[in-house]
Formats: C-alpha cells, structure tokens, sequence
C-alpha cells in the first residue's frame, strides 16, 4: 500500500504529516481500515469511495489531500496515465499485517487442494528461476516480490 499524492507536496505516510489533511480510500478495503486505525484518530479526514476510479477523481479536482491504495493499482491505473502525470508516491510503501495483511493472495476454493498445490509449484519455480522477477520488472516500475 502507498500514499499518493501530487508531485512535491511534501507529504508522507504519517499522522503528523496527514493531520488536517484529506486522504481517499475505496470504501470497504484494508486501506480504509488502515487509515481508520492509525491516521483518522489522529485528526486526518477519511473520505470513502465505492471504487478507485472515484478516489482519483476528487484527488485530481484538489477534493482530497491524498490518496491511499495498492501501489500496482495506483502505478498502473494512475501514475502511468495522462490523469497521474502530476502525480506520485507519496513516502515509503505501508506494511502492517495487522489492518493491510501480508502479501498478496490467489483465491481458491477449500476443496480445489490439488489447483492449489499446482498454482503454488507453479509460482515458486518461477520465483527461483527468476522468471517472476522478470515479469515484474517488465510490467512494473518496482518489484511486486519484495
């Protein structure tokens, strides 16, 4: 997860430097739980959208101070766009397995063991021979792995 936020504004991923300040997350998501957690407390206002495509809208009409999502989500539907050209990162990307979890996830069903066992050799071998690294380096401008 990553603040964004418009180029040199000098903001981070903090209480102290949110406090005051309006920050965008879809309605429903870690984000939203993260952000209710640890900066709405603080005296940053929280605003909820039903997706992230209404999240950048009010980010690009100066609505929001800021906004919070998946950092592959904001790369690719935003940044690499012509709405997110004044736009970037925002500080360091968040990790807190309490309220965001850890990693990413390929949903199954509790009886489909086998497709999960095959969707799991999968990704490792492509983790060790590096063709995951690979791929992210092509599609992503940071490596979704680490």
């Amino acid at each position: 997860m990553q603040l964004l936020a418009k180029r040199g504004s000098g903001l981070l991923p903090t209480p102290e430097s949110l406090k005051g300040k309006s920050v965008g997350v879809e309605q429903g998501s870690t984000q939203e739980t993260y952000a209710r957690a640890y900066w709405e407390p603080k005296g940053v206002t929280i605003r909820t959208y039903q997706t992230q495509d209404l999240v950048y809208q009010d980010l690009l009409s100066g609505r929001l101070d800021a906004a919070l999502q998946s950092s592959v989500q904001a790369d690719l539907g935003f940044l690499k766009t012509s709405n997110g050209r004044d736009y970037a990162f925002a500080g360091p990307a968040l990790h807190d397995p309490k309220t965001l979890g850890v990693g990413a996830a390929i949903g199954v069903r509790k009886e489909d063991n086998d497709l999960r066992q095959q969707i799991n050799k999968a990704l490792a071998d492509m983790i060790q021979d590096g063709t995951y690294q690979q791929i992210s380096r092509k599609y992503f401008s940071f490596d979704v792995y680490n």
